[in-house]
Formats: C-alpha cells, sequence, structure tokens
C-alpha cells in the first residue's frame, strides 16, 4: 500500500513539473536555452521546466546568451535572465552576458560550481539577491560601468568573495566600480577609494564599530539596507556634490546620522527625494594653513542644547564650544583672537580681544572652522 501511495506522489511531482516556456533556439555556443516572451518584441531567458532544468540537458562549457533570438519569424530582444534560469547548471565554466539584458535574476546561476569566467557587456543594470551566490570557482568577474543595482548576496561565497587578498586593509570587498561587502571587522574610518560608483545592497549589514564613511566624488548609488544596524554610525561625508540615488531603507533606523556634503551642495541634497529627510551639513574648507587642526568635528547641537559641547586644547589655554540661538558661545577665550572661516577658506567672523564668554553668529547650518590665536583650529559642525 505504501509503495502504491509513494508511486502516486512521484507521478504526481513529475505532471507538476511542466514546461515552463514558449520556445527554444541554440545560443551563439552552440547550447539550447528556453525562452518565455515578455511582450511582442522582448523575451526573457527562463529555465525549461518548473523544476528548473528537471529532465533536460543542462549547458555546459562556454556559454554566450544571444542579444536576440529568432523564432516564428519574429525576432525578440533578449532582455532579462529569469530567476533560477541556469542555477545548478553544474559544467557551465563560462557565461557572456550581452548588453540587451538588463537584469539578471534571482539564484540566475547560483551554486553553478564549475563556473570561473563571468562577462557582463555594457548595458547590463541590475544583479538580483544570489544570482551567482555558491559559484565556489568563479573569479574572474568583469562588471559593465551601466550597472545600477547590485542585491545583498549577489556574489556570496564565489572564489572572488573567498579570497583574503580581495578585501582592503578596511575589510571591505570591492568589484570593479562597486563595494559589494564590508566585512564588519574595522573600527575606524572607511574611506572608499576614488573610482567606486556604487555600494551594494546591505554592504554595510551590522558594520560594527564603524564611525564614519567617506565616499568619493564618483559615487552615484547608494544601495538598499546599506548601513542596516550600523548603530555606532554617526557620520556619512560623500564628496560628490550630485546626491547619489539612494532608497528609503538606506539609512533606516539611522535618522540622526549626519550627512557632510561638499561646499555649495547642501540646497541640491536638501531639495534631492529622501535626502531632505536627513541632517546635511556642508564641509570646510582645507584648514591645514591655520596651523594643527583637529580631524574631529565638534556637534553643535540645535538651541537651547546641551550649554558645552566640546572641549579641545587650542593655543595656550582650554576652549569650550557651547551654543545660542543664532550661532555658538565660546568659552575660555579672553582676549584671544578668533577668526571663524567658511569651507571657501573666507573669514565670516574676526573679533579680536576677544570676550571669555564670546558669542558668535553663524548664518546658517553647516560645518566652519574657528582659529584661535592663528596658532590651532576647531572644525566645527552647527546645526540650526
Amino acid at each position: 500500500m505504501y509503495k502504491h501511495i509513494l508511486t502516486i506522489l512521484v507521478c504526481l511531482v513529475a505532471a507538476n513539473a511542466v514546461e515552463a516556456f514558449d520556445f527554444s533556439a541554440l545560443a551563439p555556443t552552440g547550447q539550447r536555452i528556453y525562452f518565455t516572451k515578455l511582450d511582442a518584441n522582448q523575451v526573457k531567458v527562463v529555465a525549461p521546466s518548473s523544476n528548473s532544468w528537471g529532465n533536460y540537458d543542462t549547458p555546459a562549457g562556454t556559454l554566450t546568451i544571444p542579444s536576440s533570438v529568432s523564432h516564428d519569424g519574429n525576432t525578440f530582444t533578449v532582455k532579462e535572465i529569469d530567476k533560477m534560469a541556469f542555477q545548478q547548471c553544474y559544467q557551465l565554466t563560462s557565461v557572456t552576458i550581452p548588453g540587451s539584458v538588463s537584469t539578471i535574476g534571482l539564484r540566475a546561476f547560483a551554486n553553478d560550481t564549475a563556473l570561473t569566467t563571468l562577462t557582463l557587456q555594457e548595458g547590463v543594470q541590475r544583479i538580483d539577491m544570489m544570482a551567482f551566490s555558491g559559484c565556489s570557482s568563479l573569479n574572474n568577474i568583469s562588471l559593465p560601468s551601466s550597472i545600477t543595482r547590485i542585491a545583498i548576496s549577489a556574489f556570496e561565497s564565489t572564489a572572488y568573495y573567498l579570497d583574503s587578498d580581495n578585501w582592503n586593509s578596511h575589510y571591505t570587498l570591492t568589484l570593479g566600480q562597486w563595494v559589494i561587502k564590508e566585512g564588519n571587522l574595522y573600527e575606524d574610518t572607511v574611506r572608499i577609494v576614488e573610482g567606486i560608483v556604487g555600494v551594494a545592497n546591505s554592504a554595510f549589514l551590522s558594520c560594527g564599530k564603524i564611525p564614519k564613511v567617506v565616499f568619493p566624488s564618483t559615487i552615484k548609488y547608494l544601495g538598499e539596507g546599506t548601513f542596516h544596524e550600523c548603530y555606532e554610525l554617526d557620520t556619512v561625508q560623500i564628496l560628490n556634490p550630485i546626491p547619489p540615488a539612494v532608497s528609503t531603507s538606506t539609512f533606516e533606523g539611522l535618522e540622526s546620522v549626519v550627512i557632510l556634503v561638499p561646499y555649495g551642495a547642501a540646497a541640491t541634497y536638501d531639495t534631492a527625494t529622501i535626502w531632505n529627510t536627513m541632517t546635511i551639513v556642508e564641509m570646510p574648507y582645507d584648514s591645514n594653513s591655520h596651523g594643527t587642526t583637529n580631524d574631529s568635528i565638534i556637534p553643535i547641537n540645535p538651541w537651547p542644547g546641551h550649554p558645552v559641547i566640546g572641549i579641545e586644547d587650542v593655543a595656550d589655554g582650554k576652549i569650550s564650544v557651547g551654543t545660542h540661538p543664532q550661532g555658538i558661545v565660546v568659552y575660555g577665550a579672553l582676549n584671544k583672537t578668533l577668526i571663524l572661516y567658511n569651507m571657501l577658506g573666507q573669514p565670516i567672523s574676526t573679533i579680536r580681544q576677544a570676550q571669555d564668554q564670546q558669542h558668535i553668529d553663524l548664518p546658517r547650518s553647516g560645518i566652519y572652522v574657528l582659529v584661535v590665536d592663528n596658532k590651532q583650529s576647531i572644525k566645527i559642525s552647527y546645526l540650526r
């Protein structure tokens, strides 16, 4: 009786493994691949059955996906690679994906353990979650500049991911022009190198004790959940005056983080979607010409705030800084010369023979440099 029940179940499973394609064609490299129509002009590459490849012959060796395919007298553009389209194709060794393909779907090539080389041609834009995860031999990866999104774990457990030589001294893994993952082991400022344009989804997930991340002027995309659970993060510095593309989840849970932007860019960020919900502060000029500059930023809270925010060793005494409704109060500056500079290096306030509690009005929120007796300086982030 049990044997009959088992036979029936097997038959039901087999019956459910239905064909999942509209037609098939040979790839330029000779393998048969399968397509489903998206509309009258476009198709996506799919697995041939609802159980992935089932009894169909899986492609092997070097595979080139075509940019277009003909069927019944019509020519279709190959626009997508569907979820799990080539999952567990254990004999694939090299894959080239044309620029006509905009999206590579969920787990599209996951666990293709013989795959060593991946070439994405210019035009490919999106790589979905775990698209190449588990490709344990994949070490040669070429990404085009057209990429705009890399989802979480897209390249996790590939040979490239697992090679410690590919992680820099900040425990950050980059691939082409993208940050793929932050290793959560660093406890200081992470500086992303110039040339990086994007950050993969959740790349900094639970990023330990990192207090600050600096992005280069080339950054264009910050992925979904980039800083999720980065509870120690208080500052993100962006050197691009044009706001990078972000999602509502990029800074989720980090509404109090300060975003430092280049001089003159605050107004642009203040009016950009999502960025306009963040605390935007313009960055100062290089104040090294004014003697020893303390790199730390003293955060000044809005009035009424705390009466004394931070203390720094300045000149031959101690200076502390507090707030008043229109600006700051400098304590302990009796008879000193105070010069407040904006980020262009222009003096906006000069006070000689200062009072012990010297009020200085500030024109707007931003970062300023207070120089004391032309010897040392303090960078001040002021939020009105």
